[in-house]
């Protein structure tokens, strides 16, 4: 009886398969790098600024933690290394910056932000530039996508352009840059980082913040893993639809909750 009931399920399961309702998850797109830097009004650095997440280039380190004055951070390791997963969703993250003990507000109110993705470190392929809040009631315009020159993220000051778009795609995911700030360090007053490590140094931080957006265009557009909130993973389509064989097989009610 088992042995008709396994092969039951399989061969069900083998055949949706076949029709397509049940795929493979798709390689979730891994965020890897970035950069922030003063720009001027191009887009491109002014060279007065600059904060990332390699060890490969000679400036002050930029740390990254999913929104929330306290997160940890996401590339605290000794290379510095970032490697998170973007699955299907909305991802807020923070970005800590050390200005400096000699730090004076900005000649430069533009500032520029360069996203890296799946280990590429020669090339962004999302680049922003907005007006910095020197106030926590400014209100600047929106961030739009820039070219302009920046450093990259693989030799000392070896140069690049930037992506020019707010938006890249990979596969069937397209991963959308829907908001960034950046914030003088006058306005929080908040110290977590120093120039080369995540550990606080009494000197108030420059603070970040930008969203990405994650949607997996082989799915639905109103599929829960298209539109939940800092996923920690997705769910494999493959398993909940044997889960309801499975179901069915034995008549009983059960429900699937997420990890």
């Amino acid at each position: 009886m088992f042995g008709e009931y396994s092969v039951t399920v399989a061969t069900i399961a083998t055949g949706l398969i076949g029709w397509g309702a049940i795929a493979p998850p798709a390689a979730a797109v891994r965020l890897t790098g970035l950069s922030v830097f003063s720009a001027h009004g191009g887009g491109g650095i002014t060279g007065e600024r600059i904060w990332d997440t390699s060890a490969a280039t000679p400036f002050w380190d930029a740390w990254l933690s999913p929104v929330g004055m306290a997160g940890e951070f996401l590339n605290e390791g000794g290379d510095r290394t970032l490697n998170y997963d973007l699955t299907p969703g909305t991802h807020e993250f923070q970005i800590f910056a050390d200005p400096g003990w000699n730090y004076q507000p900005s000649w430069f109110p533009l500032m520029g932000l360069g996203l890296f993705f799946n280990d590429a470190t020669d090339q962004p392929d999302i680049t922003a530039m907005r007006l910095m809040h020197r106030a926590a009631t400014d209100n600047p315009p929106d961030a739009i996508p820039v070219s302009g020159l920046m450093f990259n993220l693989d030799a000392p000051l070896g140069t690049t352009s930037g992506a020019g778009t707010l938006s890249a795609e990979w596969g069937t995911e397209t991963v959308s840059l829907t908001e960034f700030q950046w914030f003088e360090a006058t306005v929080w007053r908040r110290d977590r980082v120093s120039p080369h490590n995540p550990t606080p140094n009494g000197n108030p931080d420059q603070i970040g913040i930008f969203t990405l957006t994650v949607t997996d265009h082989s799915l639905p557009t109103s599929d829960p893993e298209n539109t939940a909130q800092t996923p920690e993973g997705s769910t494999v389509l493959g398993l909940m639809a044997v889960g309801l064989l499975l179901c069915c097989q034995r008549r009983t009610s059960a429900r699937s909750k997420h990890p």
